[in-house]
């Protein structure tokens, strides 16, 4: 006869893995999003819109800094805001955080920040009017508030990406592969375009017939339906340390396109 289910226990941390992209290419691609946008901001406040014979003037008392010419500080901003865009674009689709549910903590978005904290910074000393090097000195402020308080929560992110990446790893080398029957689909989170299910299943081990909990991202055309089957692993130490996968064997829910849909935008 076999054993009942038992409620799933709290499973054990996974230690940080390392990122899936190496760190000198990503610290290459967070300086070209950085410093061209730094240099950009400091060419609009600097010049653009304080020297004295410039078509955009804010601030009229100008500032000590060198003078440029109008075309050569459009095309010195024009330049950095590309270069900027280029590598903010390959930035943010690296695979450390490539599939990273917090779209605010984007990287890419970080850098940019961050580089015009550090161009507003860098444009200040040279302004002679007080409240004009107040203005600029506060808009570097508050963009380098912003970029801390978003690089904390990416940090964040990156290492809760990095310990599911080394649990699933772990998981499938060590563990023992079962074939589970769904018994519970809850409402799902979105990643992107793709659903992360919440999956309850019932699974058989020679201790007896164990329930478990794990997500299961796919398509929504694969949702997990309540009567199919999921592929999963567990930890024999640990049987509520599970890895749940999609089981191509297993029935599909017809009604999985109109039942899940992407939250709308806006």
């Amino acid at each position: 006869m076999p054993r009942p289910a038992r409620p799933a226990r709290r499973p054990t941390p996974t230690p940080l893995g390392p990122p899936a992209a190496g760190w000198a290419l990503t610290g290459t691609l967070l300086g070209l999003v950085c410093l061209p946008a730094a240099v950009a901001t400091w060419s609009v406040l600097a010049h653009l819109l304080a020297d004295e014979e410039e078509t955009w003037q804010l601030f009229p008392a100008g500032t000590r800094w060198p003078e440029l010419a109008e075309g050569t500080a459009t095309a010195l901003v024009f330049g950095c805001v590309v270069l900027a865009l280029l590598a903010q674009s390959v930035l943010d689709r690296l695979p450390t955080w490539e599939r990273s549910p917090d779209a605010f903590a984007a990287p890419g978005r970080n850098a940019v920040l961050g580089g015009v904290a550090l161009g507003a910074f860098a444009a200040t000393p040279g302004f002679r009017d007080p409240l004009g090097a107040a203005l600029v000195w506060s808009l570097g402020l508050a963009c380098g508030c912003v970029t801390a308080v978003l690089v904390g929560r990416l940090t964040r992110d990156v290492e809760g990406l990095a310990r599911r990446r080394a649990r699933v790893a772990r998981l499938r080398a060590h563990g023992t592969r079962v074939r589970a029957e769904v018994l519970a689909v809850e409402v799902p989170l979105w990643v992107g375009d793709r659903p992360r299910f919440t999956v309850r299943a019932r699974f058989h081990t020679p201790r007896g017939t164990l329930v478990a909990t794990g997500e299961l991202l796919t398509e929504v055309a694969q949702a997990p339906v309540v009567g199919g089957t999921v592929l999963l692993w567990y930890d024999a130490e640990d049987d509520a340390d599970v890895l749940v996968a999609r089981d191509p064997g297993s029935v599909r829910d017809p009604l999985a396109q109109e039942r899940y849909r992407p939250p709308a935008c806006g």
